[in-house]
Parts: structure tokens; sequence; C-alpha cells
């Protein structure tokens, strides 16, 4: 194939994918003119709440599509360390062998990924001595240890022994669950509820009592009625009780905010979730990068 077809192929395919904008609230988008800069100039993060191991913030005018790479990469390519064979002496307990390396694998390790290198293929000219020592040099400041000491893997009882060898190696979630260093990771769309109609009285207490607590609140009018309004929609998490109540099934519209995420991550203990997520977005340069390499070397 000649360089001119290869070129009518790709301005083919462009004038296709555009008719479909890649952002659907930028007008540039639809026009084949989308710029990354200024998209990123509108992109805005609050962060509502964090702590070493779990993280909630906002992310506003950004694409449905980045924020769900960045779930994955969080969930399934942000290396971790973990124990990978288990070799097994004695078990006399209760609990099957299997069983008990399984839960062994599953124990989250508080280790540096990034002193330790990936598994690759060992040629002659890789052969080199190293002291079985050498380790103690590079976890000097932090030595391996499991995030957390109580996790129960085994009840013995009398004359019960448990033996064995573990050998931890680098990973990411997508080779195993295990690897993965989030537990709860997941978006929604900041919910939008609309009233078109004023509620009082009975009616405002059982649309409060229908929809998530902390959403609609009762407030005094100066003739002595109580008006629901909308406090919180940000907790409202779709349950969808006021549809099975006639009178207000008409009377309340939950949409949602397209360009509005609430992102919450857990980690499971190996790292700091800010840590986790500064990870991922190092997985997602990298992708990019390798992307526009190909692309670069395809033309």
């Amino acid at each position: 194939m000649s360089k001119e077809e290869r070129a009518w192929q790709r301005t083919t395919y462009k004038a296709e994918y555009v008719e479909v904008p890649y952002d659907w609230h930028d007008a540039e988008a639809a026009k084949g003119e989308w710029d990354v800069e200024k998209y990123m100039q509108n992109v805005s993060v609050k962060i509502i709440e964090m702590s070493n191991y779990s993280i909630e913030f906002d992310v506003c005018n950004l694409h449905p599509s980045f924020a769900n790479a960045l779930r994955r990469i969080l969930i399934a390519e942000v290396p971790t360390v973990a124990i990978e064979k288990v070799k097994l002496f004695q078990n006399t307990s209760v609990i099957p062998d299997e069983v008990l390396v399984h839960r062994l694998g599953l124990i989250p390790l508080r280790v540096n990924p990034k002193k330790l290198a990936w598994t690759e293929p060992v040629y002659s000219r890789d052969l080199t001595w190293v002291p079985l020592d050498g380790q103690n040099d590079i976890f000097k400041k932090k030595a391996p240890r499991p995030a957390y000491p109580d996790i129960l893997i085994d009840e013995l009882t009398l004359n019960d022994i448990v033996e064995a060898d573990c050998y931890c190696v680098k990973g990411i979630g997508r080779d195993h669950a295990k690897f993965s260093p989030v537990a709860a990771c997941f978006y929604r769309f900041h919910p939008e509820i609309k009233l078109h109609r004023d509620l009082y009285d009975n009616e405002a207490e059982l649309l409060k009592e229908n929809m998530s607590k902390g959403v609609i609140d009762c407030v005094p009018c100066e003739d002595g009625r109580k008006k629901a309004v909308v406090s919180n929609a940000r907790l409202e998490m779709c349950s969808g009780n006021h549809f099975r109540i006639p009178e207000l099934a008409q009377a309340v519209t939950v949409t949602s905010h397209m360009d509005h995420l609430i992102f919450t991550v857990e980690s499971v203990g190996q790292m700091k979730v800010a840590k986790i997520i500064a990870e991922a977005f190092e997985v997602m340069k990298t992708k990019c990068d390798t992307l526009l390499e190909a692309l670069n070397f395809a033309t």
C-alpha cells in the first residue's frame, strides 16, 4: 500500500469519526478541531473528602471516557507486590492447602513496587552474582510487611501445624485481583433534582422520606406550612422510591449532570490513595505516549 493510499484511509476514518463528537458538550469537537490544552482548561477537580486510604473527589467538564480509563487503570494496572508462590511444608489444620495459600496471596503487603523490577526473559549475559542480603539495602527505610497485622488466615487446633515459605512478586490487577491496590473504585454523575411544583406539609414529608437521606429538607414558610426544598442533591442515590407514589411521580424529576463526576476510590492498604491515583495517571500517560509513538510511526 502506498503512502498516498494510507493517508487517504486515515483522512476517511477521521471524517467518519467526527460525525459523532468525542466530546458532546464541546462544539469544536464536532468540527474536528478538538484541542487538548483548551479542553483541560475547563476541567476542574475538587477533593470532597480524603484520608490515607479513601478519597472522594468531583471532576467537572470531563468526558466519562477519561474517568473510566482512570478507574480501569486504578483497578487493573497500578503495580503492587503480593504473594505469588507458597512452598507449604505442613498443614494439618481444617483449612485445605489451596484455600490457605489463596488467603495468603490476598494479604495486602506494604512494599514499594518501584524498588522491584518486572519479571523478564533471562539470558546467559544477564547472569550476575547477587548476595542474598542485597535487598536489605533496597528496603532499608521501609521493610516489606503486611499492610494489616491482624488479618486472620487460619485457626489451628491441637497438634495443627502450618509451615510455609512465601515468595512475593510484582504484578498488576489485570493479572490477578490480589495485585489490585483498590477496593471500591467507581464514579457516578452528580444528580440533578427538579421540583415541578411546590410541595407542602404531608407531601413534603412524604417526598423527604422517599428520597435518599439528606436530599430533601422541609423548611418553614411564613404561613406556617412546611415546604420541600432540595437540600443536597449530591446525596441522592437514584433509588426511585418516589415513583411508587402517584402524586410525587410527576412532581419530581431526577436527572444527572453529564459533565460533573463524583469519583470514589478506596485503597486496600498497600499504598495511600493519593499515591495510587498518581501512579494511575503515570500509567495513563505512558499509554498515551505509546499511542502517539505508534501513530507517528504509521505516518
